[in-house]
């Protein structure tokens, strides 16, 4: 089976301090991947589907997990939208004010693995 590596990324602050911070982020992600001798990430639209799907559950439900309230979890929502299955990984994090994708690449650096 082929390995792919998947990458959801979640914005769940309203303003934008840039025109495409889902691009921004993901080109900050690829350039540490690069210095650490790894692939490139790509983007992916069923993934930006249950990205999103999942995001709009979160604002409305007022939670912020990987998980569902309904106990779905990231592997089967993405299965859910057309992923064939692989190595995935989620990124989730949530601020108030204008994103700023800088601080979102450093925080998540920064956190310990779950």
């Amino acid at each position: 089976m082929k390995k792919e590596v998947i990458l959801l990324i979640f914005l769940l602050s309203i303003p934008l301090a840039t025109a495409n911070p889902e691009q921004e982020l993901l080109n900050k992600i690829n350039r540490e991947r690069s210095i650490n001798k790894l692939p490139p990430l790509k983007e992916a639209s069923y993934l930006t589907t249950a990205a999103i799907l999942h995001t709009k559950d979160m604002l409305e439900n007022g939670y912020l997990e990987h998980t569902n309230l309904k106990n779905v979890s990231v592997y089967q929502r993405i299965i859910n939208q057309g992923f064939k299955g692989g190595l995935i990984g989620e990124n989730i994090g949530a601020h108030s004010g204008p994103i700023n994708t800088s601080l979102i690449f450093q925080l998540w650096k920064a956190s310990p693995p779950h």
